[in-house]
């Protein structure tokens, strides 16, 4: 007792000092614990708290209240002022020492006597001096008082992956299904409406960000791309429209009116708070209240990218690992909460975890989010405008939001431990699974009130594996500051054929209790609640969802619900028209229940023979690398298992070409590329309007293109049976930096001289090249060079005088037309012994220098190592790279042992 009583004496004298406020209401601090927290403190004692009082839970074991009434597992009571009213943020910088200054704070009251902008109805923005705080907390008006966010977006650099979360195998099944009427907003900076996978995609509004950003651009291209760059560059929903609506000044939801004018079905929100934010502030309050009034609108988050930092405030001060959600907002309840996964389906450290503040299931679900969670939920937001879409296609109106997360959620794939947990939720995304639900109709409505029940009868198919059921609603947004986010709380059972009472799966939401598996029981903080069933008996199931309190009803609730057959395999990557890159490792995927391992093997003659992959695979790995060879032509798999053979539909394992450049001059451009072994033709595409459509087919390896015309361009090898590899990238052949046929021409000088260096884009239907140096007012030719082959060409001047020089070269035809270069400056006052040209190199490089004694070049690659040595006895020597791989290499040239030159060669594929 006395080490009880000296602990809680600590606890309050930390509490006095940092609560201690201006006179007003007494808040009164009570040691107890609620009963699904179950906190150990003192004992072994456990309370309800059930009085109007309560205000919010601050720490595991320590409650405000703002009645005192003695109960019998009370420690001890203190008056603590109105700065209960604060958010943890506020609270922590009013108890530090500080000179006066003035504060920006976000107020939830009723009326302000102090001028304020209203940011929403019952929301001010206010400007006051911190010793003012006090006095605008203990008026009766102001109910809670927070600092304005500073937010930063949630990923790190871009990379796409749609066949990890059944995305593509979603667009394979429902191809017409492409967001086509949906519309997309992303809160944040602006994306940018010129990039050729955005083009015709913006919706202006009064409310977007006047900046752009390349995170906003990524967002944009993961939820609805054209891909008219290349495969990468689609997105989820290619068909949606897009409106950005600025971060920056207010991370409150937008007015109604924006997302009604609009016709916004789906908010994506890839940002979050630098901090760890456990609580239910404004943000919180104020997306849920939306949702709850706008049901169909869809607000996703991403969990965060800051797992491995530690909530300072609330229940879960100081646990690792869990409990780090960037942002208040994300605390809401009638939100979708996304965290991160590698390709791998491993959520990373830094994908911030639950639980919420209260105890609830956060993240909702996971999805691919390697570099950041930004990237998972705007791939989550693209998969909401589909379920949308489809089912405004059914129904002739949109789907209610609890319905959308009720479709992710029952549909998820479990990853991690078995069933919900508090790092991936429910599961990872399955794209392809929640449309299949929801266009087979396997979702239930209905509505409670407090003590009423519904039933809803299923009939489960024999040989099932597993039925999951799934019961979500919209909840009424709770109190500011409310210890418990939830109002309405529902239950859900099922009873089954064989008598058995199946209840939601619930996790132990004590600190010290996180890792735990969930286990059967009533679920009283959470409105997602999930029931599974593995191997269900086949036959007649009752659905019952109970009104246990709904102090705010009627209550609107949706049930999911879906059945994985016991013995199944199939293959969902790669599918049918797939094109796989050439000479890369490849992940594939399949969908498997019953087997426990299998031989896989591939066939590159359409079936004819077959190589051995791998041989007694685990087959619930849902994934093996595959080195692809390099090699132009159509693939097979196919997966052997107890007695029986799964092939796949044809893909293509294809090289990805390189578009070249070869002139662009005022009357012509020409596009050329290298020969592709086993093409029988090429495609050439072209953006026209906003889309990329077929442009050329030639058997050709080079394309003359007309002064007046398309400026982006693709290309795809085709086979002689009519199989099209992949897409290039697409870029505009006007930006490639080519003055007609020159790439380039550099002037360096040398120690007795002017070395002249050119490198064309192709040498089609060139003659000779003339070097000139600009004497007087006229240029005068040095030189006349034949063009061979080759696209490397240079030239000594030893002529040339001290002082500012110009060079260009002109170009002569085989029509005898001349196309001069832009001059080149060079000053000869400062002149350098050696030189290497080109830079970069394919298969060699020419080494000038004035030195040829006691001269030494040597190549080092990146790690260091030693790859070439050379003695220079000459002014120019060739040297051989070809055996080197391409990179980038250290070239060093010693004269009698001294390094007296260093410099960087880059090495490139031929």
């Amino acid at each position: 007792m006395l080490l009880r009583l000296s602990f809680y004496m600590y606890t309050l004298f930390f509490l006095r000092s940092a609560l201690a406020g201006a006179e007003g209401n007494p808040a009164i601090i009570i040691s107890s614990c609620h009963n699904n927290f179950s906190v150990h403190f003192s004992g072994s004692f456990a309370a309800r708290i059930q009085q109007p009082g309560l205000v919010c839970r601050w720490k595991a074991d320590i409650y405000f209240l703002q009645h005192a009434k003695q109960y019998w597992h009370m420690i001890n009571t203190d008056t603590v002022g109105d700065r209960w009213k604060a958010s943890p943020s506020l609270l922590q910088l009013l108890s530090a020492p500080a000179p006066q200054r003035n504060l920006t704070l976000l107020v939830a009251a009723d009326k302000l006597p102090w001028p304020a902008i209203l940011l929403q109805p019952g929301i001010y923005k206010i400007t006051i001096a911190a010793g003012a705080v006090d006095s605008l907390l203990s008026l009766k008006a102001v109910r809670f008082a927070d600092l304005p966010k500073k937010v930063v977006p949630e990923l790190i650099i871009r990379s796409s992956n749609m066949w990890l979360n059944r995305i593509a195998l979603l667009q394979q099944n429902y191809p017409l299904l492409q967001g086509q009427n949906m519309v997309i907003s992303l809160k944040e900076a602006m994306f940018d409406t010129s990039d050729i996978d955005l083009l015709g995609k913006n919706i202006p509004s009064g409310v977007a960000a006047a900046g752009i950003s390349e995170h906003a651009s990524i967002m944009a291209t993961l939820a609805a791309g054209l891909g008219n760059s290349d495969v990468t560059g689609k997105g989820v929903a290619p068909a949606a429209q897009l409106s950005g609506a600025d971060y920056s000044t207010n991370l409150l939801p937008e007015e109604d009116a924006y997302y009604q004018q609009y016709h916004i079905g789906v908010q994506n929100h890839s940002y979050g708070t630098p901090s760890v934010e456990n609580y239910y502030g404004l943000e919180a309050l104020a997306f849920d209240k939306q949702a709850w009034e706008q049901d169909t609108l869809v607000h996703v988050f991403s969990s965060g990218n800051i797992g491995d930092s530690v909530a300072t405030a609330g229940t879960y001060a100081g646990v690792l690992g869990f409990a780090n959600l960037s942002g208040n907002f994300k605390q809401a309840k009638n939100v979708i909460v996304v965290g991160g996964t590698d390709a791998d389906n491993t959520t990373p450290l830094l994908s911030s975890k639950g639980p919420a503040y209260d105890g609830r299931v956060k993240p909702d679900i996971v999805a691919y989010g390697e570099d950041g969670t930004s990237g998972a939920a705007a791939l989550t937001s693209g998969v909401a405008a589909l379920l949308q879409q489809a089912f405004l296609q059914q129904t002739g109106h949109r789907p209610g939001n609890a319905l959308v997360k009720g479709l992710l959620v029952n549909s998820a794939t479990d990853i991690g431990p078995a069933g919900v947990d508090y790092t991936n939720g429910y599961g990872a995304l399955h794209a392809a699974n929640a449309m299949k639900t929801l266009l087979a109709g396997r979702y239930l409505t209905g509505v409670v009130s407090n003590g009423t029940t519904q039933h809803f009868p299923l009939t489960v198919p024999a040989g099932m594996g597993r039925l999951t059921v799934s019961l979500t609603w919209s909840d009424p947004p709770a109190a500011i500051h409310a210890p418990l986010a939830l109002v309405n709380d529902l239950d859900l059972q099922v009873h089954a054929p064989d008598g058995q009472w199946l209840l939601p799966w619930v996790l132990a939401p004590q600190p010290a209790s996180l890792q735990k598996p969930a286990i059967r029981g009533r679920d009283s903080l959470n409105n997602t609640e999930q029931v599974t069933l593995d191997n269900p008996l086949a036959g007649s199931y009752t659905l019952i969802v109970n009104g246990y309190h709904i102090p705010t009803g009627p209550q609107r609730f949706f049930i999911v619900y879906d059945w994985l057959p016991a013995h199944v395999f199939t293959w969902e990557y790669p599918l049918g028209g797939s094109k796989l890159e050439a000479a890369t490792t490849q992940t594939l995927h399949w969908f498997s229940r019953g087997d426990n391992t299998g031989n896989i093997s591939y066939s590159l003659d359409r079936g004819h023979t077959w190589k051995t992959l791998a041989t007694t695979l685990p087959l619930q790995a849902d994934g093996f690398a595959w080195a692809l060879p390099d090699t132009f032509c159509t693939g097979l798999l196919k997966m052997e298992t107890a007695g029986q053979s799964f092939v796949s539909d044809t893909f293509m394992i294809s090289p990805k070409p390189l578009l070249h450049v070869g002139f662009d001059c005022s009357d012509a451009g020409l596009l050329w590329w290298s020969t592709q072994a086993g093409a029988g033709s090429y495609s050439l595409s072209a953006i026209t309007g906003n889309l990329l459509t077929p442009y050329s087919l030639t058997s050709d390896t080079s394309l003359l293109l007309p002064a007046e015309g398309p400026s982006y361009f693709s290309l795809r090898a085709i086979t002689p049976d009519g199989d099209t590899g992949l897409q290039s990238l697409t870029y505009n052949y006007h930006t490639q930096g080519l003055q007609c046929y020159i790439q380039s021409l550099n002037a360096d000088t040398l120690l007795k001289g002017v070395l002249l260096q050119l490198q064309l884009g192709t040498t089609y239907h060139l003659n000779s090249i003339r070097w000139e140096r600009l004497l007087g007012n006229d240029f005068k030719t040095l030189f006349v060079q034949p063009v061979d082959d080759r696209l490397y060409y240079s030239f000594v001047d030893t002529t040339a005088l001290t002082g500012i020089v110009y060079y260009r070269v002109t170009l002569l035809t085989d029509a005898g037309r001349a196309y001069p270069s832009e001059k080149v400056r060079v000053n000869l006052l400062g002149l350098h012994p050696y030189w290497l040209f080109p830079n970069p190199a394919q298969t060699q490089f020419q080494f000038f220098s004035y030195l040829t004694e006691n001269v030494q070049l040597q190549l080092f690659d990146m790690k260091g190592r030693l790859v070439l040595s050379r003695r220079i006895s000459n002014p120019q020597t060739t040297v051989p790279v070809n055996q080197l791989g391409a990179g980038i290499y250290i070239c060093v040239v010693y004269e009698k042992g001294r390094r007296v030159m260093q410099q960087q060669l880059v090495v490139i594929a031929p």
